[in-house]
């Protein structure tokens, strides 16, 4: 697997993901706090009359993300439901 990377301007984020909108792409924005990335991805989903699920990965438990455990007796393991 290729990863590209970049440094853009939050400003440049509205035609990074129209970019990756259209090459069905999942970008993942990552810098410090405050500088406009959520606020630029909220502005984009409304300019496109999409809608925004905000997920803030550091204030969510992984079960949250996975799903519930559940025992496999027979394999002697825990499952994701």
């Amino acid at each position: 697997m290729e990863l590209n990377t970049g440094t853009v301007r939050p400003k440049e984020i509205p035609g990074l993901l129209k970019i990756c909108m259209d090459l069905e792409l999942s970008p993942i924005l990552w810098g410090p706090p405050g500088i406009g990335k959520s606020e630029m991805v909220s502005q984009f989903a409304g300019d496109i009359n999409g809608s925004l699920i905000d997920l803030r990965l550091t204030q969510i438990d992984s079960v949250d993300l996975r799903g519930q455990t559940i025992p496999d007796l027979e394999a002697g393991l825990t499952r994701w439901l």
